[in-house]
């Protein structure tokens, strides 16, 4: 079971990815925030199609729309954080 606090901070960070409140993510969403990141945090690195499309895989649990909601996102990374 995840902590609540735990939750409200993936679902804040859904959210903020989430920048037009559709209730999922698209690969335009995380290309957004990828270019974020290199623009803000590490020039040095640089994002490729393929990485974007990596990520929308590995978060898409029915992998037919390309749509990555909530669900799959807290899924995902609340797996990861319960098996450390």
């Amino acid at each position: 079971m995840i902590h609540r606090d735990a939750f409200l901070n993936l679902r804040r960070v859904f959210d903020s990815l989430d920048q037009f409140g559709r209730g999922y993510l698209t690969s335009n969403d995380f290309k957004v925030a990828l270019d974020w990141y290199t623009a803000e945090i590490d020039q040095n690195t640089v994002f490729t199609a393929l990485d974007v499309e990596c990520l929308i895989r590995r978060f898409n649990k029915d992998k037919l729309n390309g749509r990555v909601t909530i669900q799959d996102f807290l899924e995902e990374l609340t797996l990861k954080a319960t098996l450390k």
